[in-house]
């Protein structure tokens, strides 16, 4: 509970009191009498009268008078000097210079034939004294603004010598008190009716602020810029007890597109919304800032009550890029570490700190520890910094990226792979068998085999039993168990829940399900030895209602899916394993769809799990999506849902901007290279750039010049020549034994016979290369073969008569004669391009 404050009067002075708290003030209270009916205010800036005030009269007088330093005394100084106009108006505002504390400066009230801003010397001495003893000064030291009203004024900030004032006139106008003649530097019409309040930020020499009748509901009567915070401005309204704070800072500000056009241009900013306000327990009439103390305000009531009120605001806070927090308070700026450092944890303990933890957190350790464009590391660093949905898809790219061929797949998904888009190596045809062994039908096709080895159940490369044995390695022997199981190899999945038991043998759950699995061969021959179908399971009703109890008893969902399958009717229906137990893993559902669903069920299931995954931005998505744009879809959702932003563009990096480009891949890739730049990983950030380099593959340019035939203006390429001899269409070869490569010496595309060299008068035949019976006849060849024929063989022309031959014979005509060797024809082509 905090002491209660003290307050005595004192016995000797009655205009002094004390307050006693923790220290001990001494108030004393002075009067002015003789300044009376005051309608402007302007205290001294100079230094050493600190207690020197002028105040502005309604006969358009200005007088001066100071209290007393001591206080010992409870009197006030006379009135030392009253500036008397020619004319009596009433005096509206008072403004000091803050350079040349000698001149003050007056706005008085529209008089005819007379100026209304008067600037008075303060140092000026008439010798002449008044009936109150005052000295009075009746000669300003200068006069502006003839037959219009002033209302308000302000000395410029940095200019001494220029004075603005807001007449009643609707002008704002600066003059320049150093010129001789009298009229206005500046004159903008500011509002439609008196301008007031004319005031300048002290932060900011080029903004001021008026403030006027015109437009508004209610009027302003004061407003005042902030004298310890920039663009902070305060006001108030006629008779509201709300004070209202502007924070010019904080909007944003539509600057001029066009900054080179020479011409001056406006801006028209609305401020709707005050950042702070304060509402008094009645109307207040005037507001001061305090000079030096932060947001402190002092109020007049128009009651005459004094309040100072002090008017925090909120506290900025922000995150540095490297996760410390910082905030500031007043003119503190205070930051700490907001690092957590938990004792040792347990895998599962340590991935969920990690789901905890903010990820800008999460990605900064990963980039530390070489999270970049590497497949296989960030494979081993998902394990240890990354959640399952990381680990899943990681392991996806890395088994995609073993898998896929060159030139032929770039991470493509299971949707493209089984429409065909990404195989067009494969046959399309697909065939289906019964099993006789287990009575279920199973499907094949080239498709569904690779869809198989991206799902990890690639029965090709290794069997069945040493994939089982490696999940059984890592724990996985549920999954081994229904993996057996949907490969009809009961004895297997029985195998797998014994060794689980062996390893813990309190997991008494799974001696029930072994026990279940051993039964289905025997309820099996029974149910075809009874004559019954085959079709789906082939097992009794009575195995079927004990597993079906067994099943709402077990927690895991690959066996109460491996129960499903052999419960199956004899027409099958997969719905229950598929749709039921999404705990499965993404790969296991869609490898047994390949298996065991017919085409037209199996490209429905595919098709509705992508536009899942996609909806819900789910990584374990990629490997229906692949690495394509409905795959940056499905980044997007995930970015959005998680802010992981680093492996967003690192997973899209392998194919943008190789196999397409897509602006949201960039911006996500722009925006994770300038945060390494803030985390000051110049370092990483460098590696990424080159890695990203090395994947981008620049395309080979293609030819710039090609022969074309005279009379069907097709290409002679190499690829059109190819392409035509590849179906069978162009002329025959004719082999040179010289040399083992073909010519040919009419075109291939009409047929019309190639020209004829000037000099030799023989065919100008194009170098082709050997084409082998091996080659698939459908490549195009696109380059010369290594070993082509040599330049002196080139046909070569010249551009004005065109006429030519082989480069060889043109080169030895040439040395000896100027003119073209074709007879009658007098083109001097060596003199047009010489020989070197």
């Amino acid at each position: 509970m905090s002491r209660r404050k003290q307050v005595l009067w004192s016995l000797h002075n009655p205009d002094q009191f004390v307050i006693g708290s923790s220290d001990l003030r001494l108030y004393e209270i002075s009067v002015n009498s003789e300044v009376q009916t005051c309608k402007c205010l302007a205290w001294s800036p100079d230094p050493t009268t600190p207690h020197l005030l002028a105040a502005g009269l309604p006969n358009g007088r200005v007088v001066l008078t100071s209290f007393r330093d001591s206080v010992s005394f409870s009197s006030v100084n006379s009135i030392s000097k009253e500036f008397i106009p020619r004319n009596s108006r009433s005096c509206n505002a008072l403004a000091w210079n803050p350079v040349y504390h000698n001149e003050l400066a007056a706005g008085l009230g529209k008089v005819r034939c007379d100026f209304s801003t008067l600037v008075w010397d303060v140092n000026q001495s008439s010798g002449v004294a008044d009936i109150t003893g005052a000295e009075a000064i009746v000669r300003p030291m200068r006069e502006v603004n003839m037959s219009e009203a002033t209302v308000s004024l302000a000395w410029v900030p940095n200019q001494p010598s220029c004075l603005a004032t807001g007449t009643g006139a609707k002008w704002l106008r600066i003059y320049d008190m150093r010129a001789s003649d009298l009229t206005a530097r500046k004159s903008v019409l500011a509002h439609s009716k008196a301008v007031h309040g004319v005031s300048f930020d002290p932060f900011n020499d080029k903004r001021l602020s008026t403030f006027s009748e015109d437009g508004t509901s209610k009027s302003l009567i004061q407003i005042e810029w902030c004298s310890t915070r920039s663009g902070i401005l305060a006001s108030i309204g006629k008779e509201e007890s709300v004070l209202k704070l502007w924070d010019l800072n904080d909007s944003a500000l539509d600057l001029p597109t066009d900054p080179t056009s020479g011409q001056q241009q406006e801006l028209n900013l609305k401020y709707t919304r005050p950042c702070r306000t304060y509402e008094a327990s009645e109307p207040i009439s005037c507001i001061s800032w305090h000079p030096t103390k932060e947001y402190r305000i002092l109020t007049v009531t128009s009651s005459s009550f004094v309040e100072v009120v002090s008017l925090h605001e909120s506290i900025p806070v922000s995150w540095a890029p490297y996760g410390d927090l910082s905030f500031a308070y007043g003119r503190q700026i205070i930051q700490g570490s907001t690092a957590v450092h938990p004792p040792g944890l347990s895998s599962s303990s340590a991935e969920q700190m990690l789901e905890q933890l903010d990820i800008s957190f999460v990605m900064k350790q990963k980039a530390l520890n070489g999270y970049s464009m590497d497949i296989e590391k960030n494979k081993k660093l998902s394990d240890a910094f990354g959640t399952q949905e990381l680990k899943v898809c990681w392991s996806w790219l890395a088994n995609a990226n073993s898998k896929r061929k060159e030139k032929h797949s770039d991470f493509s998904g299971i949707v493209a792979i089984l429409t065909g888009k990404d195989t067009t190596d494969l046959p399309t045809n697909i065939t289906q068998r019964e099993k006789a062994e287990g009575g279920f039908k199973t499907y094949y096709s080239p498709q569904r085999q690779a869809v198989l080895r991206l799902c990890g159940w690639d029965m090709e490369s290794a069997s069945l039993d040493d994939m089982l044995s490696v999940l059984e390695q890592q724990n996985q022997f549920e999954r081994a168990a229904a993996i057996a199981v949907f490969h009809l190899d009961i004895r297997r999945a029985v195998l797998a829940l014994k060794r689980a038991i062996a390893a813990d043998s309190a997991n008494e759950p799974f001696r029930l399900v072994a026990m279940a699995l051993a039964g289905y061969e025997g309820a099996q021959q029974m149910m075809m030895a009874g004559g019954g179908t085959t079709g789906g399971g082939g097992v009794g009703s009575l195995w079927k209602e004990t597993c079906a109890s067994l099943k709402e008893q077990i927690g895991s969902a690959y066996l109460r899916a491996a129960f499903a399958f052999l419960c199956a009717d004899s027409v099958p229906d997969f719905a229950e394993v598929l749709d039921q137990y999404d705990e499965m893993s993404l790969a296991d559902r869609i490898a047994f769809g390949c298996r065991f669903l017919p085409g037209a069920d199996l490209q429905r299931y595919i098709t509705q799990s992508a536009a899942g995954a996609v909806k819900n931005g789910s990584l374990a998505g990629l490997m229906l999506t692949g690495l394509s744009p409905q795959g940056v879809d499905l980044l997007e959702n995930y970015l959005n849902r998680t802010g992981d932003v680093q492996t967003a563009c690192l997973v899209m990096a392998h194919v943008v901007p190789r196999v397409f480009r897509d602006q949201r891949v960039e911006h996500w890739m722009d925006c994770y290279r300038n945060l390494l730049d803030m985390w000051q990983l110049w370092h990483e950030r460098a590696l990424l750039d080159v890695a990203r380099i090395a994947t981008v593959s620049e395309p080979k340019p293609p030819g710039q010049v090609f022969a074309r035939c005279n009379f069907c203006s097709q290409s002679l390429s190499m690829n059109m020549l190819s392409a035509k001899m590849g179906r069978g269409r162009g002329m025959a070869p004719q082999p040179k034994a010289s040399s083992g490569k073909q010519k040919v010496s009419s075109c291939p595309s009409c047929g019309k016979p190639l020209p004829l060299c000037s000099i030799c008068l023989l065919p100008l035949g194009c170098s082709t290369p050997v084409f082998s019976g091996s080659r698939n006849p459908s490549e195009k060849q696109l380059y010369w073969a290594e070993g082509g024929s040599k330049f002196e063989d080139w046909y070569t022309w010249c551009q004005t008569c065109r006429h030519g031959g082989h480069a060889a014979h043109l080169m030895d005509w040439f040395a000896h004669h100027v003119e073209c060797p074709v007879t009658d024809c007098n083109c001097r082509c060596y003199s047009l391009d010489p020989l070197e």
